[in-house]
């Protein structure tokens, strides 16, 4: 027998968006299936969902069971109640240095106007010596 989402998709949809709502007071729902097996089913209707649990017996139920399948899902894997010796705080750091220098946008153009007039003050001068060269040439 299939889960039979059209009849019972829009009050599956509602508990759904009520737990997901932040404004809900309501923050979990239990949704249960007898028969075969339509996890994959449930879990493309109920788009969001961060953890599925395929339940077969009460030992899939513990608190301890279902709090580390959350974990595994989460992203940031938290550990619950447990305290890690592995982030300690070492104490201040040096600060993170940088070859960052910024732009001032001023004198960038009045470099770019030096190399250009330069650049034009060369041009001219050799025009200039091909110029006289020429003259010299003629007389």
């Amino acid at each position: 027998m299939a889960a039979n989402l059209s009849r019972n998709g829009p009050a599956l949809q509602e508990a759904y968006v009520r737990v997901v709502t932040e404004k809900s007071p309501t923050d979990w729902a239990l949704f249960t299936y007898e028969g075969n097996s339509h996890v994959s089913t449930m879990a493309s209707f109920l788009k969001g969902a961060h953890v599925t649990i395929n339940a077969r017996a009460e030992e899939d139920v513990e608190p301890e069971c279902i709090m580390e399948k959350v974990a595994k899902a989460s992203v940031a894997n938290y550990s619950f109640h447990k305290e890690s010796g592995r982030f300690q705080d070492v104490g201040p750091q040096a600060p993170v240095g940088s070859v960052y220098q910024k732009t001032n946008a001023v004198s960038e153009i009045k470099r770019v106007g030096k190399d250009s007039f330069w650049a034009k003050a060369e041009k001219e001068e050799e025009n200039r010596r091909l110029e006289e060269k020429r003259r010299a040439e003629e007389a």
